[in-house]
């Protein structure tokens, strides 16, 4: 009887001991399973849809950010700032005019002068508009800022051209065998280098703009996004104006309307008179560098869509002292939460459902009401980031290295960035510029080219598109889209 209840006891005792062990072995190799199931069952997903990616592929964190990106904020105009057009046209370019914008703004390129300025206005300044070597429907227009009291993100813009390709309302030409002026710019094409042209008659705007504002240019072309003449305010970085200071009496304005064009910036030519009190050119300074994050929480499988909402953040790091920020501080800006499991980004004290004040299963941002689902809108959260060096060096590496993680079958399952060597990533940068799916709004849903159907994200990632800036192509001709992949200039 002693004999069978110690044999009991040791029965009881193996148990617990073998309990205990099933316990660790949950809290480790079990965790660790979890999280490998759940990378794999995503990985694979991700490969059926997209392709393998590119050996070269660096998930978007390697790529050139913009500063500034962010729109104008909507202030009311102020009365000390206006416009006017003349009603005719009162100022004439002769053709040796012409000569210096070809000389200057030659068909593709490059073009000559800063391209990357602004002007300080002394009082009232005038221009003409003066060419289009363009077929896009154009808006043209100016913006400004007081920087004594405001950034460039407070700037107010002003449009003075609705659309370019309509006849006769800005400038017209004069013809030389029968001295007929023809409304512009149905001609725009040929004007440089036909003989049957004897001059360029153009109406006069006169911005009123107090002395010491900052004043810029954009154009804005419907089949892309608006381009300005200060580079920090481009979704690429990239310039799309020029300014030439001539030696006569005007600043030769040129703005480029198509993305990464022929670097040309002649598909708007703009005449600034210098006038007794001529503005002033000067080279803007960025603020800040920013990169976008937007992620999946793993919770897909080939038969869900790749919205890549689940969240989205912003990392923004100051390259200057500032009203608000001091130089290299890093603040990451939470923008939208389309997952409706528990999702953290730092540490357990930062649930981003929380801290847009919504419950677990809300969606944040993502438009889910529209989709019959549980939503809400909120306005975007600031973190602050906390000796930012720990992550790296580069803003991308910033980025990708802050640590996020979903909370699955119990254990906290990292959106990491691996090599495409190593895995696949649930976290892809992108600029600032890239508006992120509505819930349940599939990638290439809202990101292809349907005239050929092409998945841009697809061809980002299999490396047949080297790009970081895929998206913004999503409104491209298939034809422009070609040359591009090919590094050839785009023609409008």
């Amino acid at each position: 009887m002693k004999k069978n209840l110690m044999t009991g006891m040791a029965a009881i005792m193996l148990c617990g001991v073998l309990s205990s062990c099933s316990h660790d072995m949950d809290k480790y190799g079990g965790e660790q399973s979890v999280k490998n199931n759940v990378q794999d069952t995503y990985e694979q997903a991700f490969v059926a849809r997209f392709g393998k990616p590119s050996p070269t592929l660096d998930w978007g964190f390697g790529r050139k950010t913009a500063a500034n990106t962010r729109a104008a904020r909507a202030f009311t105009r102020t009365d000390d700032v206006s416009y006017t057009v003349s009603e005719g046209y009162d100022v004439s370019y002769d053709k040796e005019y012409f000569d210096a914008i070809k000389a200057n703004m030659p068909e593709w390129g490059p073009t000559a002068g800063s391209k990357n300025y602004e002007f300080i206005s002394k009082g009232s300044f005038e221009f003409n508009v003066i060419f289009s070597c363009t077929s896009a429907a154009d808006e043209i227009g100016f913006y400004y800022y007081d920087p004594s009291n405001q950034t460039i993100e407070d700037r107010i813009e002003v449009r003075f051209i609705e659309n370019m390709q309509q006849p006769g309302n800005y400038y017209q030409i004069r013809k030389t065998n029968n001295n007929v002026a023809t409304p512009g710019p149905l001609e725009g094409y040929g004007i440089w280098d036909n003989n049957d042209v004897s001059a360029i008659e153009a109406k006069t705007f006169t911005i009123n703009v107090p002395v010491g504002y900052r004043v810029g240019f954009w154009i804005d072309n419907p089949d892309w996004v608006r381009f300005y003449s200060n580079e920090s305010l481009n979704p690429d970085g990239h310039f799309y104006s020029a300014v030439v200071d001539l030696d006569d009496d005007t600043f030769l304005v040129g703005l480029e309307d198509w993305y990464r064009g022929d670097n040309d910036c002649n598909d708007i030519i703009i005449s600034v008179q210098k006038g007794t009190t001529p503005p002033e050119i000067i080279i803007p300074e960025a603020d800040y560098e920013e990169i976008r994050v937007m992620a999946e929480d793993l919770t897909i499988d080939q038969e869900t869509d790749f919205d890549f909402n689940d969240i989205v953040y912003d990392v923004r790091r100051y390259i200057k002292d500032t009203q608000d920020y001091s130089k290299d501080e890093v603040v990451i800006i939470l923008q939208a939460a389309g997952g409706t499991l528990p999702l953290y980004i730092l540490d357990d004290n930062h649930e981003i459902h929380a801290l847009f004040n919504a419950d677990t299963n809300e969606m944040v941002n993502t438009n889910a009401q529209n989709r019959g689902l549980k939503g809400k809108n909120a306005s975007p959260v600031f973190i602050p980031l906390s000796n930012p060096n720990q992550y790296g060096t580069t803003i991308g590496d910033i980025a990708k290295n802050i640590p996020v993680y979903v909370k699955k079958n119990g254990v906290n399952c990292p959106l990491n960035v691996p090599s495409p060597t190593e895995g696949i990533s649930s976290r892809i940068g992108v600029g600032t510029d890239y508006h992120w799916c509505d819930e349940r709004q599939d990638i290439d849903d809202k990101y292809s080219i349907t005239e050929g159907g092409i998945s841009l994200f697809g061809e980002w990632i299999r490396g047949e598109y080297p790009e970081g800036d895929w998206y913004r192509f999503a409104k491209a001709r298939i034809e422009d889209y070609k040359k591009a992949k090919q590094g050839l200039p785009l023609v409008p």
